[in-house]
């Protein structure tokens, strides 16, 4: 399948006489010119789809329009080729190539007739619809050149129809501006993480309108040279999450699916124009279940407690599959995360600074391949460098000329000078590295142009994760690389797969139980919490 556009309109071009190249092939699965045009079927009789214009029947049309929901059938090839909104063609080869016979071949699709220039103006996409597009020109456009009014969204879907996974050959590709523009899907005509925003001449496109209708306009502004070619802005500072489906045969890996959630605060949390809504295709489908829509591309306010992902699974097939979660700039958002299998009632920790992959089995149960089966559970741990081990960072509330870092450990204020574990003492951003916990209630503030800033704090706070086993002194169920002592705050979260139990005397600073949870304490054992 492809999704096809034809840059010219007029001198009596249908779609007859250009992709059947019907000037030369009279008669139906004529072949007067190798590696030109090939052959169209209808459904119902033979005769009846000759009649109309095709080559012959089959069980379903091989050409296509959309018609706002679903794709049907085009009533005959003697009708014009030229439209502004696009075809799904099948194509096998040129015309030698029929139902069941010949070897797929390469073949080039032409027309004649006047070629689209200047202002061309798109069909509108109702609300909350997808519409089919067609590059009308000659030549490559650029998706991010088009002009866009009403409520078009700022992403597109292409059709790759060189990907294969499994015998589902072609599937849809997402480039959306909340994602830089990258591919998520590689192993056809796309590159994973590499942007794209070019349509080539010829080349139909899918857009989204939200809760508005809207149109594009395309102008001779949009062309770009040759087959198209683009330097696209950095998108290595994006904060975000790619989850990939694969399909595992053997010792092949095939990645079937992806989608992404990138976090800003210019995001909402609600599903709007920043999302891309989920195109499925007809082999293993991963998509991001939010508010009942399900997206691929999704954008939200970064983590502020906790969060969920949920994933709606479709498709499936009884076999192996494995999922890779590639996070992006995640450790920057002092998070933990979990994959929760609610089939097997498993909880895997995902690493937020490499990629985690974890491989599953579909069989004959249905909970096996159920749509809800998989989240991801975020939970907020301390701030960057609040978490035991780490780096902590001060910056100053004001600007100016002149900055001195000062600091009172409970004896009153003084400056700090660069040694030890201090840095960037007479800059805006004062940096501490390897800090004892036993800093924890040190005041720290910035001195700008002879005017003292406000206090800043310092404190340790940990996360309780659960995520091997209920022992507290077990360092992997802590979201930070040590364990808490009696400078720290604790927080134990809700949700977490398993809740402490304490069997060796030991002591925080702060401990603080969301509802739900529990902290066991063993017999003749002693949890002191010092609360200063």
């Amino acid at each position: 399948w492809n999704l096809l556009s034809a840059p010219t309109y007029g001198n009596g071009q249908t779609i007859r006489k250009a992709w059947q190249e019907g000037d030369l092939n009279i008669n139906p699965f004529n072949n007067n010119l190798s590696g030109f045009g090939t052959l169209i079927f209808n459904s119902g009789t033979e005769a009846a789809a000759q009649a109309v214009g095709f080559d012959g029947a089959d069980l379903s049309s091989s050409l296509l329009k959309y018609n706002g929901n679903i794709f049907e059938g085009v009533a005959s090839t003697n009708t014009t080729i030229a439209t502004r909104e696009g075809y799904r063609l099948f194509v096998r080869g040129d015309r030698s190539v029929g139902l069941a016979s010949g070897v797929n071949t390469a073949t080039t699709l032409r027309s004649t007739g006047t070629i689209y220039q200047g202002y061309q103006p798109t069909p509108t996409i109702p609300a909350n619809s997808f519409g089919l597009v067609g590059n009308p020109y000659p030549s490559a456009i650029n998706f991010t050149s088009l002009g866009r009014s009403g409520g078009t969204s700022n992403h597109f879907y292409a059709w790759d129809p060189k990907k294969t996974v499994g015998n589902q050959v072609g599937l849809y590709q997402t480039f959306s501006a909340t994602n830089g523009f990258e591919s998520l899907i590689s192993g056809g005509s796309y590159n994973t993480s590499a942007p794209n925003t070019v349509i080539q001449s010829g080349q139909a496109f899918f857009a989204e309108a939200g809760d508005t209708e809207g149109s594009f306009t395309i102008s001779e502004e949009s062309k770009l040279p040759g087959n198209g070619t683009v330097v696209y802005n950095s998108t290595s500072g994006l904060v975000k999450l790619d989850s990939r489906l694969y399909s595992i045969a053997g010792v092949t890996a095939t990645l079937a699916d992806a989608n992404a959630v990138v976090f800003d605060a210019a995001y909402s949390s609600a599903v709007n124009g920043e999302d891309a809504s989920k195109m499925s295709n007809a082999g293993p489908n991963l998509g991001i279940l939010q508010n009942t829509k399900t997206l691929t591309v999704e954008g939200r306010q970064p983590v502020a407690t906790a969060d969920t992902i949920f994933f709606n699974m479709s498709n499936m097939l009884p076999q192996t599959y494995r999922l890779d979660f590639a996070p992006r700039n995640m450790t920057s958002q002092s998070l933990t995360a979990r994959l929760e299998d609610l089939y097997l009632n498993t909880s895997t920790v995902l690493n937020m600074s490499d990629t985690s992959r974890v491989t599953f089995l579909v069989d004959a149960i249905p909970a096996s391949y159920a749509a809800n089966r998989f989240r991801i559970v975020f939970a907020k741990t301390a701030g960057p460098g609040n978490c035991l081990g780490n780096s902590k960072t001060f910056t100053a509330a004001s600007s100016g000329s002149t900055y001195q870092w000062q600091v009172n450990p409970g004896s009153g204020y003084t400056n700090i000078a660069d040694g030890g574990i201090y840095s960037g003492s007479n800059t805006p951003t004062l940096l501490l590295t390897n800090v004892p916990t036993s800093y924890s209630g040190y005041n720290y503030r910035c001195v700008v142009n002879g005017a003292n800033g406000p206090d800043n704090t310092l404190r340790f706070e940990i996360t309780w994760t659960g995520a091997m086993n209920t022992d507290w002194a077990t360092l992997a169920n802590w979201s930070c690389p040590a364990m808490p002592d009696e400078f720290t705050d604790v927080v134990i979260p809700t949700g977490m797969p398993n809740y402490p139990i304490i069997s060796a005397s030991t002591a925080v600073r702060k401990l603080t139980t969301m509802a739900g949870t529990s902290v066991t304490v063993a017999a003749g054992v002693n949890l002191d919490i010092k609360g200063r």
